[in-house]
Protein backbone atom coordinates (compact mmCIF):
# COMPACT_ATOMS: atom_id res chain seq x y z
CA UNK A 1 0.00 0.00 0.00
CA UNK A 2 1.03 3.53 -0.99
CA UNK A 3 1.30 6.03 2.15
CA UNK A 4 0.17 9.71 1.69
CA UNK A 5 3.02 11.03 2.18
CA UNK A 6 5.01 8.36 -0.75
CA UNK A 7 3.56 7.98 -3.82
CA UNK A 8 3.20 4.17 -5.21
CA UNK A 9 5.70 5.22 -7.83
CA UNK A 10 8.24 6.23 -4.99
CA UNK A 11 10.86 3.30 -4.28
CA UNK A 12 14.28 2.17 -2.46
CA UNK A 13 16.13 3.89 -4.93
CA UNK A 14 14.99 7.71 -4.43
CA UNK A 15 15.07 7.28 -0.75
CA UNK A 16 19.27 6.05 -1.09
CA UNK A 17 19.30 8.86 -4.22
CA UNK A 18 20.54 6.60 -6.56
CA UNK A 19 20.22 8.45 -9.93
CA UNK A 20 19.50 6.59 -13.55
CA UNK A 21 23.46 7.53 -14.08
CA UNK A 22 25.32 5.16 -11.66
CA UNK A 23 28.55 7.18 -12.15
CA UNK A 24 26.59 10.62 -10.09
CA UNK A 25 25.26 8.17 -7.23
CA UNK A 26 24.82 10.53 -4.51
CA UNK A 27 23.19 10.10 -0.55
CA UNK A 28 19.54 11.31 -0.29
CA UNK A 29 21.07 13.05 3.12
CA UNK A 30 23.14 15.68 0.45
CA UNK A 31 18.95 16.35 -1.13
CA UNK A 32 17.75 17.26 1.96
CA UNK A 33 20.13 19.54 2.82
CA UNK A 34 19.36 21.92 -0.23
CA UNK A 35 18.76 25.52 0.05
CA UNK A 36 15.02 26.30 -0.49
CA UNK A 37 16.24 28.62 -3.61
CA UNK A 38 17.90 25.70 -5.48
CA UNK A 39 14.66 23.31 -4.94
CA UNK A 40 12.56 26.04 -6.41
CA UNK A 41 14.58 26.24 -9.49
CA UNK A 42 15.42 22.64 -9.64
CA UNK A 43 11.90 20.62 -9.38
CA UNK A 44 12.73 17.56 -7.22
CA UNK A 45 11.65 14.33 -9.17
CA UNK A 46 11.50 11.07 -7.31
CA UNK A 47 12.89 8.28 -9.17
CA UNK A 48 11.27 4.68 -9.45
CA UNK A 49 12.84 1.79 -8.39
CA UNK A 50 11.51 -0.29 -11.34
CA UNK A 51 10.86 1.96 -14.47
CA UNK A 52 7.38 2.70 -15.88
CA UNK A 53 8.14 -0.40 -18.53
CA UNK A 54 9.13 -2.50 -15.82
CA UNK A 55 12.73 -2.47 -16.18
CA UNK A 56 14.75 -2.73 -13.06
CA UNK A 57 17.31 0.31 -12.95
CA UNK A 58 20.96 -1.37 -12.92
CA UNK A 59 23.80 -0.27 -10.37
CA UNK A 60 26.79 -1.52 -9.68
CA UNK A 61 28.17 -3.02 -6.54
CA UNK A 62 31.18 -0.46 -6.08
CA UNK A 63 28.40 2.92 -6.94
CA UNK A 64 25.78 1.54 -4.74
CA UNK A 65 28.87 1.04 -1.54
CA UNK A 66 29.70 4.39 -2.42
CA UNK A 67 26.57 6.17 -2.04
CA UNK A 68 26.08 3.99 1.39
CA UNK A 69 29.52 5.08 2.48
CA UNK A 70 29.04 8.37 1.71
CA UNK A 71 25.65 8.73 3.61
CA UNK A 72 26.78 6.27 6.58
CA UNK A 73 29.94 9.02 6.64
CA UNK A 74 27.71 11.89 6.85
CA UNK A 75 25.46 10.86 9.25
CA UNK A 76 28.20 9.84 11.17
CA UNK A 77 30.17 13.44 11.35
CA UNK A 78 26.15 14.55 11.79
CA UNK A 79 26.50 12.24 14.51
CA UNK A 80 29.60 13.37 16.18
CA UNK A 81 28.78 16.78 16.21
CA UNK A 82 25.91 16.22 17.96
CA UNK A 83 27.45 14.29 20.46
CA UNK A 84 30.10 17.06 21.10
CA UNK A 85 27.07 19.68 21.81
CA UNK A 86 25.91 17.50 24.12
CA UNK A 87 29.01 16.99 25.78
CA UNK A 88 29.74 20.57 26.40
CA UNK A 89 26.13 20.97 27.53
CA UNK A 90 26.78 18.24 29.78
CA UNK A 91 30.27 19.66 30.99
CA UNK A 92 28.20 23.28 32.12
CA UNK A 93 26.09 20.78 34.04
CA UNK A 94 28.90 19.45 35.86
CA UNK A 95 29.97 22.41 36.48
CA UNK A 96 26.91 23.72 37.83
CA UNK A 97 26.25 20.78 39.93
CA UNK A 98 29.91 21.43 41.78
CA UNK A 99 28.85 25.33 42.72
CA UNK A 100 25.41 24.31 43.89
CA UNK A 101 26.82 21.46 45.81
CA UNK A 102 29.45 23.46 47.06
CA UNK A 103 26.82 26.67 47.87
CA UNK A 104 24.47 23.99 49.99
CA UNK A 105 27.95 22.71 51.91
CA UNK A 106 28.45 25.96 52.71
CA UNK A 107 24.60 26.95 53.88
CA UNK A 108 24.52 23.78 55.83
CA UNK A 109 28.15 24.60 58.04
CA UNK A 110 26.50 28.24 58.40
CA UNK A 111 23.23 27.01 59.86
CA UNK A 112 25.13 24.50 61.80
CA UNK A 113 27.25 27.57 63.43
CA UNK A 114 24.16 29.72 63.83
CA UNK A 115 22.78 26.61 65.78
CA UNK A 116 25.58 25.49 67.81
CA UNK A 117 26.23 29.66 68.53
CA UNK A 118 22.12 29.80 69.33
CA UNK A 119 22.80 26.35 71.61
CA UNK A 120 25.58 27.50 73.60
CA UNK A 121 23.66 31.61 73.91
CA UNK A 122 20.49 28.85 75.45
CA UNK A 123 22.51 27.54 77.79
CA UNK A 124 24.34 30.26 79.06
CA UNK A 125 20.96 32.19 79.44
CA UNK A 126 19.67 29.33 81.40
CA UNK A 127 22.52 29.17 83.23
CA UNK A 128 22.11 32.78 84.22
CA UNK A 129 18.55 32.33 84.99
CA UNK A 130 19.02 29.30 87.80
CA UNK A 131 21.39 31.71 89.32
Amino acid sequence: MASPARPAAASVSGAFGLPADPAAARCSFDQSRRRPEDLQQEKRMVRTFVNVYGGQESYTKEAVMAAVEECMKKQAEGLLHSLEGIGGRLSQLELYCYKLERSIGELRSDVMDYHSEGTVNFRCLEKNLRQ
